[in-house]
């Protein structure tokens, strides 16, 4: 992460795998989160995140690594994205974000996935930061 506040930077990650945590839930709060994240609401990000178990067991594994939980195991396995030969460091993967309003972020994981598109602004390529 860049310096940005951890709690923020999860909001931003956590939108895409919220099918599999929240389920039937998934588009509530993702309206939630990015009203909140527009906001600035950090209390309410809080609140949120403690509204079900599953979030916030996401967000504790989040704040650890500063990855994804369904990414950062990758990570620390050496599978997925591999930089490079030559530095010995194990590199996260390249994140990838908004460049409208920077409210959704995605890591790819795997260099032939196709970079995706914005959810809230579908004419929008996500781009590498």
């Amino acid at each position: 992460m860049d310096g940005t506040d951890p709690l923020i930077e999860a909001a931003r990650a956590v939108r895409r795998y919220l099918p599999d945590l929240v389920e039937e839930r998934a588009q509530e709060v993702d309206a939630r989160l990015v009203a909140l994240l527009r906001a600035g609401d950090r209390e309410g990000l809080e609140e949120l995140f403690g509204s079900a178990d599953s979030l916030l067991d996401w967000l504790a594994g989040f704040v650890e690594t500063g990855l994804p939980p369904e990414v950062a195991p990758l990570r620390e396995r050496g599978a997925g994205y591999q930089p490079l030969l030559g530095s010995g460091i194990a590199q996260p993967p390249p994140r990838f974000e908004c460049p409208v309003d920077h409210l959704f972020v995605w890591y790819r994981v795997d260099p032939g996935e196709e970079i995706s598109v914005c959810p809230d602004h579908p004419d929008e390529q996500l781009v590498r930061v």
